[in-house]
C-alpha cells in the first residue's frame, strides 16, 4: 500500500483580532487532514510597535500549556502593537510544507501620559500646565486634571488653561487620561514661592532744605529691595537698591509744592511685588517786606 498525501494547506481562524492589552487570542486550526498520518504544525508570531504606545516590545507568548507545535495554540499579547500570527502545516513522512497562513492581531493600549515639568512659580501668579498624551487618543478620550489648592481646582480638557495658587507651598498636579483601554494617571509637583510685599514709609511732606530719611523698608526674611524715584528735583536720585534709602536734603526750586512717587520693589526667589509712597517738598516761603509810607 502506497499513500500519497496532497500538498498540505495551512488555514486557521482566531476568536478575535483586535482588543486591548493584555489580549488573549484562541486559534482554530482548519488545515485539511492528510490522506494518511497526521500533519505537524509550526506557529510563530512577528511584532511591530504602535507609535506612541508603551511598552514598545514584543509581548506575545503561548499560554495554557500550548506551544509552537500545538494544533490549536492560545496566545497572550501583553503589550500594545501589531502582531502577525503565522502557521505552516507540514505533511507527515514526506515533510512537504504548506504556504504560510497569517492572521493580523491589533493590540491597543492605555494612554501614555507625561505632564511637562513646571518651573517654580509665585503666589498669586498663574501657571499653565500642559501634557503629552499618546496611544489611541481620539475624540472619545477624556481628561481629568486635579489642582488641589489651586483655582480652578480641576479641568476636563487636554489644555486646562491657567491655574493660580494663592498660598506658598508645594502642590501636586495630577492628570488622568481615559481611552477605550483604560485610564493612565500621572502626577508632578509644583513649587509656589512667597511673593514678598514691601512695607514702605507713610507719605512724607517736608519743606525744602529739610533732611529726609533714612527711609527703611520691611518684608519677609531674605527679600531684597530696589526703588525708583519719579521726580529727582526733590533732591533724591532716580533709583537705587539700598535699604534704607540714605538721608538726603529736600530741594524745591519752584514756588509750588512738588511730589515724587517712590516705587519700592521687594524680590525673593524670583518673586516680587511693589508698593509706593510719596514725598512732597513744599517751597520755602518768600517774605516780602513793605516799608511804612
Amino acid at each position: 500500500t502506497i499513500c500519497v498525501n496532497p500538498t498540505p494547506t495551512a488555514s486557521f481562524t482566531v476568536n478575535q483580532n483586535i482588543g486591548c492589552a493584555p489580549l488573549t487570542v484562541n486559534t482554530t486550526n482548519n488545515s485539511p487532514a492528510p490522506s494518511c498520518g497526521q500533519n505537524s504544525y509550526l506557529w510563530s508570531v512577528s511584532y511591530s510597535s504602535t507609535a506612541g504606545c508603551l511598552p514598545n516590545t514584543n509581548g506575545a507568548s503561548f499560554i495554557n500549556g500550548t506551544n509552537a507545535s500545538s494544533v490549536n495554540p492560545q496566545f497572550l499579547f501583553s503589550n500594545p502593537g501589531i502582531y502577525t500570527i503565522s502557521l505552516t502545516t507540514i505533511a507527515p513522512a514526506a515533510a512537504c510544507s504548506s504556504l504560510v497562513s497569517t492572521q493580523q492581531i491589533t493590540v491597543k493600549g492605555k494612554p501614555v501620559v507625561s505632564i511637562n515639568a513646571l518651573a517654580p512659580t509665585c503666589a498669586n501668579q498663574s501657571v499653565n500646565p500642559s501634557a503629552a498624551v499618546t496611544c489611541y487618543i481620539n475624540t472619545a478620550t477624556t481628561y481629568l486634571w486635579s489642582f488641589p489648592g489651586g483655582a480652578p481646582s480641576s479641568a476636563t480638557t487636554l489644555n486646562p488653561g491657567t491655574i493660580v495658587y494663592s498660598t506658598p507651598g508645594t502642590y501636586t498636579i495630577t492628570l488622568s487620561v481615559t481611552n477605550e483601554c483604560g485610564t493612565t494617571t500621572t502626577s508632578i509637583p509644583v513649587t509656589v514661592n512667597v511673593t514678598p510685599s514691601p512695607v514702605v514709609p507713610a507719605n512724607i511732606i517736608v519743606c525744602a532744605d529739610a533732611t529726609v530719611g533714612p527711609l527703611s523698608f520691611t518684608s519677609v526674611p531674605g527679600a531684597t529691595f530696589t526703588w525708583t524715584n519719579s521726580n529727582t528735583s526733590i533732591g533724591l536720585g532716580a533709583s537705587g537698591s539700598s535699604n534704607p534709602i540714605p538721608s538726603f536734603v529736600a530741594t524745591n526750586a519752584t514756588g509750588v509744592p512738588i511730589t515724587a512717587n517712590i516705587n519700592v520693589t521687594a524680590t525673593l526667589s524670583g518673586c516680587s511685588s511693589s508698593n509706593i509712597f510719596t514725598i512732597t517738598v513744599n517751597p520755602i516761603p518768600t517774605v516780602n517786606v513793605i516799608p511804612n509810607q
